[in-house]
């Protein structure tokens, strides 16, 4: 569970490594986000734990699974992390709606050295045949500096939805490709009209209802194990 969850069903898929060992062995380097990780089988991984949140969210909860992903370098050091937050169903189409609203904005805001922001050009995904690992690492040979990726529940089966992806990647313009940091969260924020949803810090809670609401998900969570 995040520190500061949008509700108490809101959970987050780590991966165990946040580097991997260069081709030559001699040091280390970040992994941009968790559908990069190249550890061996680590994707695979991440995807069936979103498949197991996605099917307790329906079962378990009647709710669908708004998930995504902000992979971003930041100074501080990046550790990737995939949000999946269970919603109510039918909303599917307004998150949708809103995103893009809120992508195109994006060049009006956080300008820094007088240069705009880049649009955030978000592409649906149609073929699921087509993983989103193999988009990204075709995008890190054109110079991939970061992503956004979304997973936006449709249909009423609780396993369909239609999956979202903006690959940032250094054209040599000035225009600064970037995605908010609470991107994600301002999305929902907006859907469900509650602001202080949009950033973690209005959103955090004792350390009492933290174990209250994991040891609740670990109870209920483990029969989709």
């Amino acid at each position: 569970m995040p520190k500061g969850p949008v509700n108490e069903h809101h959970s987050l898929v780590v991966p165990i490594k946040h580097s991997h060992s260069t081709s030559d062995g001699e040091g280390k380097v970040p992994i941009l986000g968790a559908f990069l990780d190249p550890t061996p089988g680590a994707v695979t991984e991440v995807e069936q734990a979103i498949s197991k949140l996605r099917t307790y969210a329906h079962a378990e909860l009647g709710k669908d699974l708004f998930v995504f992903e902000r992979a971003f370098p930041t100074r501080g050091g990046y550790h990737s992390h995939i949000n999946c937050i269970p919603v109510d169903k039918g909303l599917g189409a307004n998150i949708r709606n809103t995103m893009f609203t809120m992508a195109k904005a994006n060049s009006h805001r956080g300008v820094r050295n007088e240069n705009e922001n880049a649009a955030i050009e978000l592409r649906e995904l149609q073929n699921p045949e087509i993983r989103v690992t193999s988009l990204l690492k075709n995008a890190e040979d054109d110079g991939l500096s970061g992503y956004f990726y979304c997973e936006i529940p449709f249909g009423d089966d609780g396993n369909e939805f239609k999956r979202f992806l903006y690959t940032a990647v250094d054209d040599g313009s000035t225009r600064r490709k970037y995605v908010p940091l609470q991107f994600g969260r301002e999305i929902l924020a907006s859907v469900l009209g509650d602001q202080n949803l949009s950033h973690w810090k209005a959103c955090v809670v004792s350390k009492e209802k933290e174990d209250e609401y994991a040891e609740s998900f670990r109870d209920r969570f483990n029969k989709y194990e």
